[in-house]
């Protein structure tokens, strides 16, 4: 007797983060900060992305916003569509290498109970084709990284000056 035994991958849909009613399931959050391990700390923007597309940055401890703004209909349904197409839900929870680097830079991105960070010493494009696997998964996510700064109007990179953050030679 021979069986036949077939692994099926479902891919995301755009149902797992957007509602019939054409709101985010769920908040999204974008993070970009420099990290340092001796002593340890984290500084860096956050932002926020209601289920309505309202969406706040804040910069560290500092209350006021640094930029806020409202999604439209057609970029809540454009973010949804690419965090599916790039599977969100199947990116690993961390990315590029996490180490001892007297500073590191990190990106974040979470919706729900899913997060996936990517971490760098020098810039994200070290990173790319060190495996296939890992080739994938980073362009996935810088997919989604690029997206949401273009959506938020995100246009500095860091949370410092250039010449001062982890990108220059």
């Amino acid at each position: 007797m021979l069986v036949i035994s077939a692994s099926v991958c479902l891919a995301d849909d755009v149902s797992d983060y957007l509602k019939k009613d054409g709101k985010l399931k769920d908040e999204l959050v974008f993070s970009v900060a420099l990290t340092s391990s001796k002593p340890p700390s984290w500084d860096g923007t956050t932002w926020r992305v209601k289920p309505s597309g309202e969406w706040e940055g804040t910069w560290g401890r500092i209350k006021d916003p640094v930029g806020k703004g409202k999604l439209s209909e057609k970029q809540i349904q454009a973010l949804a569509q690419s965090l599916a197409t790039n599977e969100f839900s199947k990116l690993p929870k961390l990315l590029g290498e996490k180490g001892d680097a007297k500073i590191q830079a990190v990106v974040s991105i979470r919706m729900g109970d899913k997060e996936s960070s990517f971490y760098m010493t020098s810039n994200r494009y070290d990173y790319v084709g060190q495996t296939a696997e890992d080739a994938k998964n980073w362009h996935r996510f810088v997919a989604l990284e690029l997206l949401i700064r273009d959506m938020l109007k995100i246009k500095k990179a860091w949370p410092i000056d250039q010449d001062d953050g982890p990108e220059k030679k």
